[in-house]
């Protein structure tokens, strides 16, 4: 079994292979649709999930209203792919 320490170490060392310096700009976009970039006129797909969660307040004097919401967007972006070698690393984490 793995020790606690070597785990850590392990996950700390994949995800600098992926995010670490020199290898991912979160400053540049990902690849459009089928992996175009943008100059090719294909941006990407952002799926965009909006829920409601409370109401508040609603002040009709006031015109105003207070809501808490839950604001979620999921994209791909195939820079962050992570090679699991066929499942030899496994997080049950």
């Amino acid at each position: 079994e793995i020790s606690s320490a070597n785990f850590r170490a392990r996950e700390k060392q994949i995800i600098d292979e992926i995010i670490g310096p020199g290898n991912y700009d979160k400053r540049i976009r990902p690849a459009g649709a089928n992996d175009t970039g943008e100059r090719e006129g294909r941006s990407s797909i952002v799926h965009i999930n909006i829920m409601i969660r409370n109401v508040q307040t609603i002040s009709d004097v006031k015109m105003e209203y207070s809501i808490q919401i839950t604001f979620r967007e999921q994209w791909k972006d195939h820079r962050l792919t992570f090679d699991n070698i066929g499942g030899k690393y496994y997080y049950s984490h």
